[in-house]
């Protein structure tokens, strides 16, 4: 009796080491994207645009052009295009008579024949504050990481083998550090209808905070993203954290929030070298640029995959006025 009971443990064991070994299996062959974002690319990004030769790319300027032109080759040749319509994904506004500036902006179509028309935008602004006094303010947070990201995101995106339901445009502004004049400019001559953008995530300064802890905005304009955001963090593990809701008026994301388009801001604390032309690649955060690079990842991939219903807008959820 003994000896049966002990053959009868043994095929229970080995009956759950099959069944590990099945789910190991399957989780090995599920496919994830984020990993590929690692922060060598990143740092990549963040080193070019924010070295002493581009000048801390001040809107209008010569290298402000060459960041537009280095996004758009890194994009081109990773096999995204410019939006259906569009010549080239380099959106050129003119300032005045004799200067003009630039935006950039990707379209990847999504797949489902009911979802495809509803899009996500993801974006981050390319310009800085140029040089000042004969210092160069290098913009390596601010926004180099944030730029690094959502190349790095879109890239991902474009590698995957299941493609999407929704469809993502990623955009990169310039002259968010002269009133939003990229993303303004943008939401008047967008290349897909406006009803049709369910969320917009914004990436600004991603790269600064050694405790691995990002703040996030942008949870009250709809109820379902904040539990969207923890769900991705499952697979990333940041500390997140929901404040500084006037931030809803200090960035990119704050012209789609005009228009009633829920939306994602993640970005660090301001530190000591925000807007200081110590802001530079050599004190980014390897760790964290790549942390909440896959967070956003995650999110829009949740966002766009179609199990998740479009963000339902809140009117009035941000009651913060602008700060004087």
């Amino acid at each position: 009796m003994i000896d049966g009971m002990m053959n009868r443990i043994r095929v229970y064991r080995a009956l759950v080491c099959a069944i590990a070994s099945l789910s190991l299996a399957a989780l090995a062959g599920a496919e994830d994207s984020g990993l590929a974002i690692e922060r060598g690319g990143l740092m990549k990004h963040v080193e070019f645009l924010a070295s002493a030769e581009m000048r801390g790319r001040a809107m209008a300027s010569p290298e402000e052009k060459k960041a537009a032109e280095y996004i758009a080759r890194e994009l081109s040749e990773a096999g995204l295009a410019a939006p259906k319509g569009w010549e080239s994904p380099i959106q050129v506004i003119k300032i005045d008579e004799q200067r003009t500036a630039h935006n950039v902006v990707f379209a990847l179509p999504g797949s489902h024949p009911d979802r495809s028309d509803e899009w996500i935008v993801l974006g981050a602004h390319l310009d800085h504050l140029g040089v000042r006094n004969g210092k160069v303010y290098h913009g390596a947070d601010d926004n180099a990481s944030g730029v690094a990201g959502i190349i790095e995101i879109a890239k991902a995106m474009r590698k995957r083998e299941r493609k999407l339901d929704r469809s993502l445009l990623f955009c990169f502004f310039t002259g968010e550090e002269r009133g939003l004049v990229g993303s303004r400019h943008l939401m008047k001559h967008l290349p897909i209808p406006k009803q049709k953008i369910i969320v917009m995530l914004n990436a600004d300064m991603i790269g600064r905070d050694d405790a691995r802890t990002i703040h996030i905005v942008g949870t009250q304009t709809a109820e379902s993203l904040k539990g969207l955001v923890e769900t991705a963090n499952k697979r990333v593990g940041l500390k997140l954290v929901y404040d500084h809701a006037e931030w809803t008026f200090e960035g990119d994301h704050y012209v789609f929030f005009k228009e009633s388009i829920p939306f994602l801001y993640f970005g660090v604390e301001d530190h000591r070298d925000y807007h200081k032309p110590t802001d530079t690649a050599d004190k980014i955060v390897r760790e964290e640029i790549e942390a909440v690079s896959r967070l956003i990842y995650y999110t829009a991939e949740l966002l766009a995959g179609g199990e998740a219903e479009p963000p339902e807008w809140i009117p009035n959820a941000i009651k913060m006025r602008r700060k004087p």
